[in-house]
């Protein structure tokens, strides 16, 4: 008897979050063009290099990093950090705006790889490019 009680419950409960869910006006609808916090569009970049050098960071493993990569990039992710974090530090002026990318939009390299620069070295300007290498190739064929 217990039993169906808490089913009871727990099935009305799941019930009401779906309706909550679908019925609810004032719901965030999912868009996968928008933007998440720190991401910053191709058109953008582009805006910002037309002002000042930016510097590119492949957050992509070495592999896809020799396959193909932005121009100018520096290699820098998460599984040879202690090694690439060297070779980019004594490349960079130091002034530049850093745009990290990686994959695609779905990949997460990217934002590690700037929460990391923000966090152990203090970072400011750094950018992550939304939709990763597939926007640069899509604008780049």
């Amino acid at each position: 008897m217990v039993f169906k009680q808490i089913l009871f419950l727990f099935s009305a409960g799941i019930l009401l979050a779906v309706a909550n869910f679908a019925l609810n006006p004032k719901r965030v609808a999912w868009d996968p063009a928008q933007l998440r916090e720190g991401e910053i569009r191709l058109s953008t970049a582009f805006e910002m290099a037309a002002q000042h050098q930016i510097v590119w960071l492949d957050a992509r493993s070495q592999a896809e990093y020799a396959a193909g990569h932005i121009p100018g990039a520096f290699l820098l992710n998460e599984d040879d950090w202690d090694t690439l974090l060297f070779e980019f530090l004594n490349n960079w002026d130091g002034e530049s705006p850093i745009v990290v990318y990686c994959g695609s939009g779905g990949c997460q390299a990217s934002h590690m790889v700037a929460a990391r620069l923000r966090e152990e070295l203090g970072f400011d300007e750094i950018s992550v490019l939304h939709g990763g290498w597939g926007a640069w190739e899509e604008a780049n064929p």
